[in-house]
């Protein structure tokens, strides 16, 4: 979120990663913490995940569509609207107040199957590590 801060406005629409520009690489991030509240105390038609390498195994093997990810990013990247440092401060709040209400045996249901929330959220950390070096990499800004 800090990082995220640190966005000058002229660069939010340079060239980020892949087809994605700054905006939707932010965007992309963001879904690490809107899909805790859309997953959140659901259950999903697949196998019980056992942990978080688990999970990142049954994306990998789930034959997800790049062009599709990229579509879902830049897709969020709109969503993020005209103050996206504001949009994500706000998501961030609301993401670890909805997990601090929660237990850590919640069910999280994901489209590769269901896990513990205790289990999710290392999978949150990872993905938003990942794209917050991403980001301070593209913008020369200093690693959060």
């Amino acid at each position: 979120m800090k990082l995220v801060s640190q966005i000058p406005a002229d660069k939010w629409q340079v060239p980020a990663l892949g087809v994605w520009k700054v905006k939707d690489l932010v965007g992309h991030a963001s879904r690490a913490l809107l899909t805790i509240d859309n997953y959140l105390g659901k259950q999903s038609g697949g196998p019980k995940i056992d942990d978080a390498v688990a999970y990142f195994i049954a994306v990998r093997n789930s034959g997800a569509d790049p062009d599709e990810i990229a579509r879902r990013g830049i897709e969020a990247g709109k969503a993020l609207g005209s103050d996206p440092a504001s949009y994500v401060k706000e998501l961030a709040d609301q993401t670890l107040a909805l997990v601090s209400s929660s237990k850590d045996d919640t069910s999280v249901g994901t489209p590769w199957g269901t896990m513990t929330l205790a289990d999710y959220i290392p999978t949150r950390t990872f993905e938003l590590t990942v794209h917050s070096l991403d980001l301070a990499a593209t913008l020369s800004l200093p690693c959060p």
